[in-house]
This record gives structure tokens, sequence and C-alpha cells, in this order.
């Protein structure tokens, strides 16, 4: 993500992301006072926390991340929010979720996460089968979006088993096991 020349830093990093090496410029300044995990990454006591510099923005690899969901972090942390959609589809708002966990920010996403989940929900009915139901779920629990929880689960409810065993490993990761007690 290239930012508009108008901006309120400089970037000092690039991150490369996913297989298609999608470079997204960064202030890690903006990014580790987001998030704990870029903080540790971009100390001194890591290496891509050396030799940071605006005359030449370190590369940073992150290929196994997905790039769009990365792209709406480094947009929020940056304080870009016209950098984010309105409408995303169910497994993008996954992938924000997977991402936001990894890098401990959801806090920061909650309320673009909340705005998502209910753009999704509203439309969740017209073709209910085909709707990702679990990896909502987990994104609803991620964000901590109770009312997103409590859609998705009665959809699931109806429309799947909604019984802990659908769910896959990276999926049950994200959702606490209480979730599924009566």
């Amino acid at each position: 993500m290239v930012w508009s020349k108008d901006l309120p830093f400089q970037p000092d990093a690039v991150l490369v992301v996913g297989d298609n090496q999608d470079e997204i410029e960064i202030s890690t300044s903006f990014v580790s006072a987001a998030s704990k995990v870029f903080k540790a990454m971009f100390s001194l006591n890591f290496s891509e926390g050396q030799e940071l510099s605006v005359q030449k923005p370190k590369r940073i690899r992150l290929e196994e991340d997905n790039a769009v969901a990365l792209r709406y972090l480094c947009a929020v942390f940056h304080h870009r929010l016209e950098f984010l959609p309105l409408k995303v589809a169910p497994v993008e708002l996954y992938n924000v979720a997977i991402a936001a966990n990894k890098y401990d920010c959801a806090k920061l996403l909650k309320y673009p996460a909340r705005h998502w989940m209910r753009q999704i929900c509203n439309e969740m009915p017209c073709f209910p089968v085909m709707w990702p139901y679990p990896r909502l779920l987990a994104a609803s629990f991620v964000f901590d979006d109770s009312e997103g929880c409590e859609v998705v689960s009665h959809l699931y409810t109806l429309n799947g088993s909604g019984a802990a065993e659908d769910l896959d490993a990276e999926v049950a990761s994200l959702v606490p096991e209480r979730a599924f007690r009566e």
C-alpha cells in the first residue's frame, strides 16, 4: 500500500506480505504503538528493528500473513480509516480477525469489525447455506462482538449443526470452548 504524499509520517519500513509479496509502507513507530507484537519485532533485539531508515525503508517479509488483512490493520494503525472498505466478504473479516489476534491488536479494530459484521449479517439470510458460520463466529469472539456472535450463532444453529466438532483447528483456536457448553 502506497499512501498519499500528505502523510503525518514517513515510512521507515515496508512489509512484504503474502505469496504475492504485496508491499505496505509503514512507520514502525505507529505500528509499534498499536501492537505489542510489532513493538517487540521492531525493538533492537530483533533484526527487523535494526537499521530502520526513512531514506531507505527496510523490507520486512511476512510471507505467512494475509496481505488484505494487514492492509486493513496498517490503515487503522496509521489513522487512515479512509483506506478501509465499507463492506468486506466474510473470509476477509475472518482473515482480519486472524491477523488482529496474531498481532494482539483486536481492540483497535473492534469498531470497523463490528461494522463489517453487521453488513455481513444483514446479507446472511439470503444465502444461509453458503456462509462460513464457524469463521464468522471466531471473528466475533476475536473482536468481542456479542451481538454479531448472537446472530451468527443463531443462524449457525439453524443452518448448520452448530457443533464444536464442525470447527477446524484454526477456527477452534479462536473460539473458547465455553461457547459450546449448554
